[in-house]
């Protein structure tokens, strides 16, 4: 799976990664997201709607979590979901390379097919107890589908999980899916996206600065990144 999503060196090269996707339904947008990464441990989630106006932010520093939402302001995530973004960032392009320095708990579960494509199955438990699914095409060893709980960010509770199917990687030479199909029909579709930019890391940190503006200033980083055809 390293060598097939572009290597070791190259994955490791990444420290900061920030990409626009838009979510939409029936070709209609709903609403567009930009997903900030810093190694090792730093991941923030900005949603806007279809207006481009800041809908609700949330975020880890490797430690605490943190939503931010406009008309209310800041407040700490449930511990659970604090769990789970720590998780996604740790894991986050790293999962296979670095399996076993992250504690991740592999279990092979046979074969099945995503579609026409045949797949490995596997169930992953990360150091929190987070259980999850990786479906890895059989021919490209990329990774087809991914299927992960969807926690409440105050209250912790379980939500179901979220399906996606993992499609494409056109221009983007490296892991990066462009394009997620949800088991609620939805398509979450990644436009731009750009590595390696500056990242100060206050932007992760439970704010005292002007979260809307932040979440602009990176939306604009994602914009100007390279285009995913």
């Amino acid at each position: 799976m390293t060598e097939g999503s572009g290597g070791d060196s190259a994955i490791a090269s990444i420290k900061t990664h920030v990409s626009k996707y838009v979510r939409a339904s029936n070709s209609e947008v709903q609403e567009i997201s930009v997903v900030t990464f810093k190694r090792p441990a730093k991941i923030r989630f900005d949603i806007f709607d279809n207006n481009n106006v800041l809908l609700f932010t949330i975020a880890t520093n490797g430690g605490e979590g943190w939503v931010y939402l406009p008309n209310k302001g800041v407040f700490p995530a449930h511990q659970k979901k604090t769990n789970e973004m720590i998780s996604w960032a740790e894991h986050w392009i790293d999962e296979w390379r670095k399996y076993k320095d992250i504690d991740l708990r592999i279990e092979y579960q046979g074969d099945v097919h995503i579609e026409t494509r045949p797949c490995h199955k596997f169930k992953v438990i990360d150091r929190f107890g987070i259980e999850s699914f990786w479906y890895v095409d059989k021919d490209t060893y990329l990774m087809a589908r991914l299927d992960y709980p969807n926690i409440d960010e105050f209250t912790g509770e379980s939500q179901g999980r979220i399906v996606n199917d993992l499609i494409g990687f056109s221009n983007i030479g490296i892991i990066f899916p462009t394009k997620e199909v949800s088991s609620d029909g939805t398509n979450n579709n990644m436009i731009n996206w750009t590595n390696n930019v500056s990242l100060n890391d206050s932007i992760f940190e439970l704010p005292s600065i002007n979260v809307s503006s932040t979440g602009e200033y990176l939306h604009r980083i994602a914009k100007a990144g390279m285009t995913v055809d």
